[in-house]
């Protein structure tokens, strides 16, 4: 999501776990800011990288950076959801400042791929196009067997992979 808006032009920050990835997303990626959650608090390291505040943040984490977020959301600010990764373990969100969406008039979305279909061929040919001009940079972690199915999984829940995590299943 991040390259795409910034293909589009917007102002990108993005956010991991580790001082790699953080490296890969401002050097390779291009995104204008990175935070690394475990070496800033979120919320400090936000409002640095959002002078302007937010218009548009995209969640798959839930908890402290939506909450962090909500802080930053401009008026009439839109945060589609897909995802509260922070919270599956425990089952809740941690979010205090929900009071945040009515007084910025923040629209707050859940979505899913699918709700998205009939646009799957302009996807298909823009991001076609973006990685044939290697507009779109991607990593992959790659396991082979399928005995490493279970480090696999674990490691993708420990954030130990670089872009995708895949298994390399063979015939053998």
């Amino acid at each position: 999501m991040a390259q795409i808006a910034k293909i589009k032009g917007c102002y990108v920050v993005g956010s991991t776990g580790a001082a790699d990835k953080a490296a890969w997303l401002k050097n390779v990626v291009g995104l204008d800011a990175v935070i690394n959650y475990k070496d800033q608090l979120i919320r400090t390291a936000l409002e640095e990288a959002t002078p302007n505040g937010i218009d548009v943040y995209f969640d798959n984490v839930g908890g402290d950076h939506l909450e962090a977020a909500l802080r930053r959301m401009n008026s009439l600010g839109r945060i589609p959801v897909c995802g509260f990764i922070s919270g599956y373990n425990s089952g809740q969100s941690s979010v205090s400042n929900l009071s945040n969406i009515i007084y910025a008039r923040v629209t707050l979305r859940g979505f899913v791929g699918t709700d998205f279909m009939h646009l799957y061929g302009d996807f298909q040919r823009d991001m076609g196009q973006w990685l044939k001009d290697g507009r779109v940079k991607y990593q992959e972690t790659i396991m082979d067997g399928i005995a490493d199915v279970p480090a696999a999984f674990i490691g993708l829940m420990e954030g130990r992979n670089s872009g995708k995590m895949m298994v390399r299943l063979t015939d053998e």
